[in-house]
């Protein structure tokens, strides 16, 4: 399934499209410019992957709170914020996805199982994160995102815990249901 980013943008609306793409060129920045440079730990770098749903989250908090004028919204309405907030990472980072297939020269299309499989690098190595991505996708299209933890669970690289196992699997159960 090929992901048409215009009509996700058409029912986020505008607000989520101009968030998401400051998330993603900030997302994007810090990997060439600072991730790149420093000499990170395995899971420093995974976490680095997560950037753009961190951002999404802060900025539609802030973006909440000045549309509502009202600082309190944050703690009243926590659940929409970061539910919203991972809308608009989600977003960001399959902004930044196409923004590193522009740049490297390769086609502007990508696909469900092309976006997993980036969410897994760094979780699952190799031809492995390919095949769980197919799998990951395939449950998905079947709507058995409960066993997206134990597919994950089979083909996690060396040194990967479960904690960080269940995190990924919320953020593909996101991605899933965003797209």
């Amino acid at each position: 399934m090929n992901i048409e980013i215009l009509e996700l943008f058409s029912r986020y609306g505008i607000d989520a499209a101009i968030l998401s793409a400051v998330a993603a060129a900030i997302a994007f920045s810090l990997d060439r410019f600072v991730f790149e440079k420093l000499n990170l730990s395995d899971r420093a770098k995974r976490l680095a992957k997560l950037t753009p749903y961190a951002l999404g989250i802060v900025f539609y908090a802030i973006y909440g709170a000045a549309c509502k004028s009202d600082l309190s919204c944050f703690f009243e309405c926590f659940a929409e914020i970061v539910k919203e907030g991972l809308a608009i990472g989600t977003l960001a980072f399959m902004l930044r996805l196409l923004l590193e297939r522009f740049l490297s020269g390769k086609q502007a299309k990508l696909t469900d199982s092309e976006a997993v499989a980036a969410l897994l690098d760094g979780y699952i190595s190799g031809e492995d994160r390919q095949t769980a991505a197919g799998l990951l996708c395939e449950a998905a299209e079947n709507g058995e995102s409960g066993s997206f933890k134990d597919i994950l669970l089979k083909y996690a690289a060396e040194g990967v815990t479960e904690a960080e196992l269940e995190a990924l699997a919320q953020l593909i159960v996101s991605y899933f249901n965003i797209v």
